[in-house]
């Protein structure tokens, strides 16, 4: 288990709750972080950079493509796709390639301002994101994108218009058939994958700042900055 505390550091757990490593030195707020199969972690930490971190070496490795600050990253659960959410208005696909690391295979362009969440679903066919314009797109990862074409173009598949204010966080269910997003207008939505709302969760008194499907259960968690 990996957290990230309040004076930038990265803490890392083992299942017992005894602290195995932590990551210090990070003089910019640590904005999102994934767990990697080869003890990797992937961290965004106010940079236009992924940073990949070997546990074991204590050695890192930065993608580079983003122009501007990345937002948020998700990971494939084999760990072999990463996507990534930037101030630049796009999302990007990451392959592992044969040197341990990533290389951008796909670029998503069409939002109008930050995108600050992204998702990718369990089967890896599609990328969800979340942005500042207020809308939910959803984005096809056709199979025949590799490293030796790099920087396709992802196809959006559909846009809505689903919060009045920056959406900050989105999500997939387990079984690949509803989108969660929470936003700055205090509500969080559940989404069928045709993009049609199936409900509109009401009662945190802020900002909706986080949302998450159980992985066994059929609940979603929402986090918010009130009491």
């Amino acid at each position: 288990m990996v957290t990230v505390t309040f004076d930038h550091r990265i803490l890392v757990w083992n299942l017992d709750f005894s602290l195995n490593k932590q990551f210090i030195g990070y003089s910019d707020e640590i904005l999102d972080v994934a767990c990697l199969e080869g003890n990797q972690l992937a961290v965004v930490s106010n940079s236009s950079h992924v940073r990949l971190c070997t546990l074991n070496s204590l050695s890192s490795k930065l993608l580079t493509g983003h122009t501007d600050t990345v937002l948020a990253l998700d990971a494939s659960k084999d760990s072999s796709t990463i996507v990534t959410s930037s101030k630049d208005n796009t999302v990007r696909v990451w392959k592992r390639n044969c040197l341990n690391g990533f290389s951008c295979i796909a670029v998503g362009v069409g939002h109008t301002q930050p995108v600050g969440s992204v998702s990718l679903c369990q089967s890896c066919h599609f990328i969800v994101s979340g942005s500042q314009d207020c809308t939910l797109k959803l984005w096809g990862v056709k199979d025949k994108f590799s490293l030796e074409c790099p920087h396709s173009k992802l196809t959006c598949k559909w846009t809505e218009k689903a919060h009045d204010k920056p959406i900050n966080s989105v999500a997939v269910s387990p079984n690949d058939k509803l989108i969660a997003t929470g936003s700055q207008d205090r509500t969080a939505k559940v989404w069928n994958m045709a993009g049609f709302m199936v409900n509109t969760l009401r009662g945190h008194k802020r900002g909706v700042w986080s949302v998450c499907f159980s992985p066994v259960d059929r609940c979603l968690a929402t986090s918010s900055g009130d009491t």
